[in-house]
């Protein structure tokens, strides 16, 4: 897409797929070796980037964006519980209801890293799927806009499953840049609607243990 806060800056970066012994990069750079994975004689690269600019600065971004309860105004998520829920420190878990590459879903989005206002790391756990993590980079775009850097990987480990999905990514990349690029739309128009104006509503206290009466002996 065009530069410019205006219109968005996008810009996507996807892994290919390689034979041993070739470099393994991205579009736009090399891809450090714990983000490579082999099958046989080739190399999968489990790793999907995509920027986008938006117009309200990086504080008003960060609160938004990683505000989980404004996460259905712009992910294809419902959220599960939400009074359960909470995204403060490592652990902490979101239970969502979504779907993902079409397929209805109901998972566990738990924060992984959380360092306020510049990144956030967050594990996707989706019963009968890989681990996917999402990082989500934060950084200045002059005055007024911010830039979101999202950086999508699914764990080595996760066998011939996550070696499919990771396939998925690097040789299907419409179908995964548009699920991204579908939140990163709704998320500008979410911003540029004053939706990231609006104030939080308080926070629930935390039940308090009723007294506890002992019984005669």
């Amino acid at each position: 897409m065009g530069g410019g806060v205006g219109g968005g800056r996008l810009v996507v970066r996807i892994g290919g797929l390689l034979q041993l012994g070739q470099t393994v990069r991205t579009f736009e750079g090399e891809v450090p070796p714990w983000r490579k994975s082999c099958l046989g004689s080739e190399v999968i690269l489990m790793r999907l980037e995509m920027t986008r600019t938006f117009p309200v600065s990086r504080q008003r971004g960060w609160d938004y964006a990683e505000d989980f309860h404004t996460w259905p105004e712009w992910m294809d998520v419902e959220l599960i519980d939400p009074d359960e829920c909470a995204r403060e420190k490592p652990g902490d878990t979101v239970r969502v209801a979504g779907k993902w590459l079409g397929l209805p879903i109901h998972g566990s989005l738990i924060l992984e890293e959380l360092v306020a206002p510049e990144m956030s790391r967050t594990l996707y756990r989706w019963p009968g799927w890989p681990d996917m993590h999402v990082e989500q980079h934060y950084s200045h775009a002059g005055p007024g806009a911010f830039t979101m850097d999202l950086i999508v990987y699914v764990d080595e480990s996760e066998g011939w499953l996550g070696k499919t999905i990771a396939w998925l990514m690097a040789n299907f990349p419409l179908m995964m840049r548009q699920q991204v690029q579908s939140d990163f739309d709704r998320l500008d128009d979410a911003f540029r609607q004053g939706l990231a104006n609006r104030k939080k509503p308080p926070r629930k206290p935390a039940a308090k243990a009723g007294p506890t009466t002992k019984k005669a002996a």
